[in-house]
């Protein structure tokens, strides 16, 4: 049975995050509006990640949170003008069949605009074509040290995050609306390039929509749980997170 302090606790911990959600949405942030509240909902997603899966490395609990408690069906496709990109940079032999599958699929996409991201390619379609280092590895193409997983949108999207995150830039041209609730592709045309490039647009009403909807499921996850999600922190005094676990004990006190 769940104690009555734990969910009082868990109610707190998802309406104060909720809140959060709702001053990012609404705040006035300057001409540079879009960027900003982007990095503030991917640090909003990467403390419930935390709340979720406080023992993952960070980039494994983001992008399993954004799949699994946002509830992303399309972060586990593959992005194919990604796949395409990495299978040109490669004369590895192994790849050809894949590369036979991947180029005419994305010819057919034309140009033109926006495209969303259920185009993609499920990931048993590229899994099942990868070559193998053996019995069963997958093989890395040599010239980028990838593989297949890489170049999902759940791993993609933590990229995104990283540069905007850490360098403050878009990687990607941004064609978003306000509107916008789902990752999509657009296309641009460079002079004297013949080759539709494919820009990847994660919007911020994606983020913001996968914030709300992640709190909520965290929240009823925590409550089967009977987990106190301020547990999942270990709040202290120091930067190093460890110096603030009371399990470390003290063994040679300062006197």
């Amino acid at each position: 049975m769940l104690d009555p302090n734990v969910q009082t606790r868990i109610e707190k911990f998802a309406a104060v995050f909720h809140s959060y959600v709702c001053n990012v949405s609404s705040v006035d942030l300057g001409p540079d509006a879009k960027r900003y509240r982007k990095i503030l909902y991917f640090s909003l997603l990467e403390a419930l990640s935390k709340a979720r899966y406080p023992t993952r490395r960070p980039g494994n609990a983001f992008s399993s949170f954004v799949v699994t408690c946002c509830g992303w069906a399309d972060g586990d496709k593959v992005s194919l003008p990604h796949l395409v990109a990495a299978l040109e940079r490669t004369a590895e032999p192994a790849f050809n069949d894949l590369r036979d599958f991947a180029y005419p699929e994305l010819k057919k996409w034309g140009s033109g605009g926006p495209l969303w991201i259920d185009r993609d390619l499920d990931k048993a379609d590229v899994q099942q074509r990868w070559p193998k280092n053996g019995a069963a590895a997958a093989l890395k193409i040599p010239e980028l040290d990838l593989n297949w997983t890489a170049l999902q949108h759940r791993d993609l999207l933590y990229s995104y995050r990283s540069k905007l995150s850490h360098e403050s830039r878009q990687p990607t041209l941004s064609f978003e609306e306000p509107a916008d609730q789902r990752p999509y592709y657009e296309s641009v045309e460079p002079l004297g390039n013949p080759i539709t490039e494919w820009h990847l647009v994660y919007p911020s009403g994606f983020l913001a929509a996968a914030c709300r909807t992640g709190i909520e499921r965290l929240k009823v996850w925590l409550m089967a749980e009977s987990k106190d999600p301020y547990k999942q922190f270990l709040f202290g005094r120091f930067l190093i997170e460890k110096l603030n676990d009371p399990d470390i004990k003290v063994q040679n006190p300062f006197a």
